[in-house]
């Protein structure tokens, strides 16, 4: 399996050398970062050819909820966008045999058919076939064919990024559509709880009033929470059937096995700071800038004499003749050409210098990204801390005030408002919880841990 050791260490390479552009690294056009990472892919290429296709599984060093992740990659795997990249891949893999073969021997062979005239006094006729076989073998064209074939050796590096891209993508899509479908089911039925509560609060509280023992308007205050709550339901009930019909896009099965509590999910407390670094779009853009150098090197070939070794034989058409046999080395140069050769080089130069501003841009937006993100999350972290404290304040209080009111010593309206302020943390602590969850699904997309391609 491809485990991208290497593009990780040309883009620290190109990572420390941000701030000069990458100067340092591309000064020299053949670097040993460059020529292991090459040859690197060589060898990985040559055992993915035998290798079965890729497999996509949880990692098994980080400590995920690995139910809900097994459930969202049965649902990727079947993604046409996944699929497509899958194709894309094997497509890219057979490029690298197609640019390989241009550096083997050629042979080929031709036979015609015919009749030779000789128009003399007499015509001599002579018909018959002629059978010719030709061998050619590339000795030097000045390093294009070899570009070709590391091109295509990046060109498949990058599809197989892009795949596993691909794929991290649709499961952080659909796992954060789950933890939000999750979170709005226990909203929910949170809220149901709270409303039937208060239900039998009022009823309650009417034959208080009915007896004389509370105001009315303390009656018509908690009517008005409980109309509040039934809206507050309604938009609910409406958000998760929202969450539903995308959630049913991609998954089939039945949505009750989808429903996870959000207290009983696990992530790491931990983050490497430079998790950021493992960013496959990072990766990606490092591909790139050896793309484009590599494109640059077979532009600059273009300058250079092409040297070849030939041979062949042939047959005469005519029966009187010997067979024939060549022997030889044939050389090719282009002398002029318009400007093509000169006009290329510039345009792959102007490629290779966007590219590497392209990698320091996606550098600083891949590290911006994942600060962002574990900001959010340790203000998430401070939050739910501050949250459970409040809880247990508000359940302290709201016994005392029920133990009291037999008493007269509180009244039914202070109870209510503790009930609802009791509800509205609860309620504060379950968006929390998923907030933590989408930021660690974020968190794990971006450093690239949040699936395995096996």
């Amino acid at each position: 399996m491809l485990d991208f050791k290497l593009i990780r260490k040309f883009l620290i390479t190109c990572v420390l050398g941000a701030t000069t552009g990458c100067v340092p690294l591309f000064n020299n056009l053949k670097t040993e970062t460059q020529d292991n990472l090459l040859l690197d892919a060589k060898n990985e290429i040559a055992e993915a050819i035998d290798a079965k296709r890729q497999k996509i599984s949880p990692p098994k060093n980080v400590r995920f909820q690995s139910a809900m992740i097994k459930n969202v990659l049965a649902a990727v795997k079947k993604d046409p966008n996944y699929t497509l990249a899958v194709i894309s891949e094997a497509e890219a893999l057979s490029m690298v045999s197609v640019a390989e073969s241009g550096a083997k021997p050629q042979i080929s062979s031709t036979a015609v058919l015919g009749e030779v005239a000789e128009f003399s006094s007499p015509t001599i006729r002579s018909q018959g076939a002629r059978l010719g076989l030709t061998l050619s073998q590339l000795i030097f064209d000045g390093g294009a064919t070899a570009s070709s074939i590391e091109l295509e050796k990046i060109n498949y590096l990058t599809a197989v990024s892009q795949t596993k891209n691909t794929a991290n993508e649709l499961t952080l899509q659909l796992a954060t559509e789950i933890v939000r479908y999750s979170s709005a089911n226990q909203r929910r039925n949170l809220l149901e709880k709270k409303i039937d509560l208060l239900d039998s609060m009022v009823t309650q509280m009417s034959k208080m009033v009915s007896n004389g023992l509370i105001d009315k308007s303390s009656l018509d205050a908690a009517y008005n929470q409980v109309s509040e709550f039934d809206i507050e339901l309604t938009k609910m009930t409406l958000e998760k059937e929202m969450l539903e019909i995308s959630i049913r896009k991609s998954f089939t099965g039945p949505l009750k096995s989808l429903f996870y509590d959000l207290k009983s999910l696990s992530f790491l407390e931990t983050w490497p700071v430079g998790a950021w670094s493992d960013d496959l779009l990072l990766h990606q853009s490092a591909l790139s800038v050896l793309k484009a150098e590599k494109n640059l090197l077979k532009a600059k070939a273009q300058n250079k004499p092409t040297f070849s070794f030939e041979a062949g034989a042939s047959s005469p058409l005519e029966k009187n003749k010997d067979n024939s046999l060549n022997v030889g080395l044939r050389a090719n140069y282009i002398f002029g050409d318009g400007g093509r050769r000169a006009a290329t080089i510039d345009a792959a130069i102007k490629r290779y210098e966007v590219s590497k501003k392209s990698l320091a841009a996606t550098k600083e937006k891949s590290e911006l990204k994942f600060r962002t993100a574990v900001q959010r999350f340790d203000s998430a972290i401070e939050t739910r801390a501050l949250t459970n404290k409040k809880i247990n304040l508000l359940v302290n209080e709201l016994q005392t005030a029920n133990a009291q009111l037999s008493t007269g010593r509180s009244q039914f309206s202070q109870i209510l408002d503790m009930e609802i302020a009791l509800y509205r943390t609860e309620d504060q602590q379950l968006k929390n919880l998923a907030e933590i969850y989408e930021v660690r699904l974020l968190m794990a997309q971006i450093s690239d841990k949040l699936i395995v391609l096996n």
